[in-house]
């Protein structure tokens, strides 16, 4: 999969200072908090509907 993708590797990744995502419907709620969570993220724009699942979701994790 990897010889196929597209795009920066990971360690050209954490070389670039700013790392803009836009994000738009429920379907990314997975992926944005994958992106978010390995820091590879620093600007996010993502409508409410999703950004209310993404933090939920991501409370649900920190729950014991």
């Amino acid at each position: 999969v990897n010889r196929r993708a597209s795009g920066p590797s990971p360690d050209e990744l954490a070389r670039i200072p700013r790392r803009l995502c836009v994000v738009a419907g429920s379907a990314k709620v997975a992926a944005t908090l994958g992106a978010l969570r390995a820091g590879a993220i620093t600007h996010l724009v993502i409508d409410e509907p999703t950004a209310l699942k993404v933090l939920e979701r991501g409370e649900r994790r920190r729950r014991p």
